[in-house]
This record gives structure tokens, C-alpha cells and sequence, in this order.
């Protein structure tokens, strides 16, 4: 129950966020030269702070899968333990690798905006 609540909270936390820089962005293409610096600067200190906690919640989750296989029952197929399972998936897992592209992809977005400010600035 715990491990599906930690889960669950990674991808509300991812969604916020992923919301939050699509209006950025959406805000970045109407905004004038100041405001898109600004909406910029927000947007990549987002992206980086949504990483932070996308990252450090995804080993949280990992550790509470490392302590929950301990309690997994001897006799048990592992491939029918869905702690052990996950725990193969580990660093390599796609779910972890795709979302924090994703928030790389967004923050380089970001950043590419800059130099559309600065080709209409000149």
C-alpha cells in the first residue's frame, strides 16, 4: 500500500508539473521580450527542481521495494513477487528513463527560448 501511494504521488507530482510547463510555454509564445525572459528563467528553475524531486522519488520508491522484498515469502516464484520483479527493472527501468527525458526535453524547450528572445531583440 505504501509502495502504490509513493507511485501514485510521483505521477500527481509529475503531472503538476508537466502542466505548469506547458502554460509556461504557452505564456512564453504570446509574452513580450522582459516577460518571456522571466517566464524562462522560471521555467528552467522549474524543470530543475522538478527533476530533483522526480529523481529523489523514484529511489525512495526503489529503497521501500528493496525493504519490501525482504519481507517477501521464501517459497514464493519470484516472477510472481511484484517486488522483485520491479527491483529487476531497477535504474533501467522506462517509466523512470522516458519521464526524466521528458523534463530535460522541456528545460532545453526553456532554454531555446532565449535565443528566439534574443533574434527579436536585435
Amino acid at each position: 500500500s505504501l509502495m502504490n501511494s509513493e507511485r501514485a504521488a510521483i505521477w500527481q507530482r509529475y503531472n503538476a508539473m508537466l502542466v505548469a510547463n506547458a502554460i509556461l510555454l504557452g505564456f512564453q509564445s504570446r509574452a513580450t521580450a522582459t516577460q518571456s525572459v522571466v517566464s524562462i528563467a522560471v521555467g528552467v528553475l522549474l524543470c530543475v527542481g522538478w527533476f530533483v524531486i522526480t529523481y529523489a522519488a523514484w529511489n525512495l520508491f526503489y529503497m521501500q521495494l528493496k525493504t519490501a522484498q525482504r519481507f517477501s515469502w521464501p517459497k514464493l516464484p519470484a516472477d510472481i513477487n511484484p517486488t522483485t520483479v520491479a527491483l529487476r527493472l531497477g535504474k533501467h527501468d522506462w517509466h523512470r528513463l522516458v519521464a526524466l527525458g521528458v523534463i530535460i526535453l522541456f528545460a532545453i524547450v526553456h532554454l531555446l527560448g532565449v535565443v528566439c528572445v534574443l533574434r527579436v531583440c536585435q
